[in-house]
Formats: C-alpha cells, structure tokens, sequence
C-alpha cells in the first residue's frame, strides 16, 4: 500500500509524531518509515514495555520544532 511513501508525504502537515519502536531488525524489510529529522523534538521518551510475544517496544512522542 505504499505505508512509507503514505508517511512521508504527510509529515510536512504534522505538528506531532506518535510512533511505535520496536526492538527487532527485519533483515528481508523494503519498506521504512520516513527519517526524523532535526525539526523534531523527543518530547516523551515512552516507557519500555514487553509483550506477550517477549518483543519488546515504546511509544515515543515527536513535536515540530
């Protein structure tokens, strides 16, 4: 569906960004998520949490500079 190319174009309109960090690398991936640039501020750090599948993950907050 273009999930990359869906982000990207939308970034420009955002005042905040919610995403989802998932400690796991996926060698066979084709698709990422658009670069944070220096225009973002981490404004929420997000709690490390586990999941029931023991795949660990954090919610992190980003506000347009």
């Amino acid at each position: 569906m273009g999930g990359g190319q869906v982000y990207r174009a939308a970034m420009p309109f955002a005042d905040d960004l919610v995403v989802t960090k998932i400690d796991h690398e996926y060698s066979n991936a084709d698709t990422f998520a658009p670069e944070i640039g220096d225009e973002w501020i981490l404004d929420d750090p997000g709690t490390y949490s586990v999941s029931k599948t023991n795949l660990g993950y954090r919610f992190e907050r980003y506000l347009r500079a």
